[in-house]
């Protein structure tokens, strides 16, 4: 096979490539046994047929169409790496010759992923936030464990802003009640600003087994636009009135979350604390440094790629909203938007995203950082660990080319990152949850 390469404008090039006859011949027999086996040809077993009669069922020209394609598809993806090229999109070929016992003879035009010239990626000045855990944040900590261990309990008072107010109310409209009014045994935390505004406040004052008209008018952006904007009356029973009691902060509190007292919970809460900021810590600093080293190099983002960055994150928006039950489509009419409008918001954010990896990969190039097969296991392991799947789960999951790829370009990323900050995977905080890629495909 011989290649000669040309570089045109905007990351094109123009592959032009030369398949010896030996390629041709063995291309013809392989579109010969995939047509064979797919014709009936009278007198003969399907796939047994002399090709001369395979030929007459079929014609020349299907033959020929058929093994054009086996001779590209063996011949163009070795070109590229004989040039030493990564398309980024579809070829555009010109078959220039193709003729039985003669060589084959065809142009690839495509987009590839662009040069990068690396600026100062070695030693910039950025370094990490260091982390101090004030008694505050674990005191604040100490609250919030406290709350969530609250229990309400009925009160003979008046309701007030923190109160909870179990009630029961209907809603009206020039005196007619609406659709999705009407509630019993509600439970309302007064001052949340859960409901319409002027609701709550309405409740504010009332005790227990007492009745009250509450006049609100509802937003003009109400998401409900039958309702946007119109005046309404509630009519409220106050079922009880309750308020939260905090148990106390003491060993037996402690004790009650599986510490030995409460110094020792203040201490695993501290030691908490400190490993999430120490983590927070690390992404800043890390997503400063890939900036940095990103904003001092220069490359021509192509817009293919960046289109491509923005269809993952729409993907990705709609694999969220199906694990909370919800369509694009009406998330969509929450928000206002439409996809195009959404697309757009997504661009800076695919944009930036894709400069950063070319200058990652650009990086790891220069550092001689690559991804082989003992890393290829190690972070197999880790995937088959984090979803709970055997190993032979994991590597039918990476069996194609292109998945296996995309894995080692992800673990030679990652290399990168670590080289610029000089940063190891960190350890993984007390009850936090480790994170992963999103798993490929099943097969």
């Amino acid at each position: 096979m011989k290649v000669a390469l040309e570089k045109l404008d905007k990351n094109r090039v123009k592959l032009d490539v030369t398949v010896d006859e030996e390629a041709v011949a063995k291309a013809y027999q392989q579109a010969y046994r995939h047509v064979a086996g797919r014709v009936n040809v009278p007198g003969f077993r399907r796939g047994k047929a002399p090709r001369h009669l395979v030929e007459l069922r079929v014609g020349r020209e299907y033959l020929k169409e058929e093994a054009l394609d086996h001779a590209l598809q063996e011949s163009y993806p070795a070109a590229l790496d004989e040039a030493k090229v990564e398309p980024i999109d579809r070829p555009e070929v010109d078959v220039v010759e193709f003729e039985e016992g003669k060589p084959l003879h065809f142009t690839a035009t495509v987009e590839v992923k662009p040069e990068v010239t690396l600026g100062q990626y070695k030693g910039l000045d950025i370094q990490p936030e260091k982390v101090d855990i004030k008694e505050e944040e674990v005191a604040k900590e100490l609250e919030t464990l406290q709350a969530r261990q609250a229990q309400l309990v009925a009160v003979d008072q008046p309701a007030e802003n923190g109160s909870f107010v179990v009630m029961d109310f209907e809603g009206f409209i020039d005196g007619v009640p609406f659709a999705g009014g009407k509630a019993e045994g509600q439970l309302i935390e007064l001052g949340s600003h859960t409901f319409i505004p002027g609701f709550e406040e309405g409740v504010v004052g009332a005790k227990a087994g007492e009745e009250r008209d509450v006049k609100v008018t509802f937003p003009a952006d109400y998401r409900a636009t039958e309702l946007a904007g119109k005046d309404a009356t509630f009519k409220v029973k106050v079922r009880e009135v309750k308020k939260r009691e905090l148990p106390p902060l003491d060993d037996e509190f402690a004790k009650g979350l599986g510490a030995k007292d409460l110094e020792d919970l203040k201490t695993s809460i501290r030691r908490r604390l400190q490993l999430t900021a120490e983590s927070e810590s690390r992404r800043k600093y890390g997503e400063a440094v890939i900036e940095k080293v990103a904003g001092n190099a220069t490359v021509d983002v192509p817009e293919t790629m960046v289109n491509r960055r923005v269809d993952e994150m729409v993907h990705d928006l709609e694999h969220r909203l199906e694990d909370q039950k919800m369509t694009m489509e009406k998330y969509l009419d929450y928000t206002s938007q439409t996809v195009d409008a959404m697309r757009e918001q997504f661009r800076p954010a695919a944009l930036n995203g894709v400069k950063n990896d070319l200058v990652l990969e650009a990086v790891a190039k220069a550092e001689g950082l690559t991804a082989d097969d003992g890393d290829v296991n190690l972070e197999m392991a880790r995937l088959s660990k984090l979803y709970g799947r055997s190993p032979d789960d994991i590597r039918k999951l990476f069996g194609d080319r292109e998945r296996l790829d995309s894995l080692k370009e992800s673990i030679t990323l990652q290399k990168a990152v670590r080289f610029l900050t000089k940063v190891e995977p960190e350890p993984k905080a007390e009850g936090a949850a480790e994170t992963a890629p999103t798993p490929p495909p099943a097969a």
